[in-house]
């Protein structure tokens, strides 16, 4: 089915590890999660501990995309389909871009 037609079949959380992430890098991930054409995803950014310079990274990088994409920081993916309500997991690498497909 083409993007865009009958409604989402299932929310996608994508996974992205941001312990020892680049900031840049990371950011530029996010990105293209917000760029794909399936309009239905979230983001789940799993960092290596609270209170951590990563957790306020990814923290400070989920407010600024406020608004375009549902980001939550995590230190465990255990409950995350529950919580999230995902139906699907997509795992992102923080330094790789996950491109939109056009149909």
């Amino acid at each position: 089915m083409p993007a865009g037609e009958g409604p989402p079949a299932g929310r996608v959380c994508f996974v992205v590890g941001a312990a020892d992430a680049n900031p840049l890098d990371l950011r530029d991930a996010l990105y293209s999660v917000v760029a794909q054409t399936y309009a239905n995803v979230s983001a789940a950014l799993v960092v290596d501990g609270e209170g951590t310079a990563s957790t306020a990274r990814a923290a400070a990088l989920a407010e600024r995309l406020s608004g375009l994409l549902d980001v939550r920081v995590t230190t465990s993916l255990q409950g995350l389909l529950e919580e999230d309500g995902a139906g699907w997991l997509a795992f992102l690498g923080a330094d790789a871009l996950f491109l939109p497909r056009f149909a």
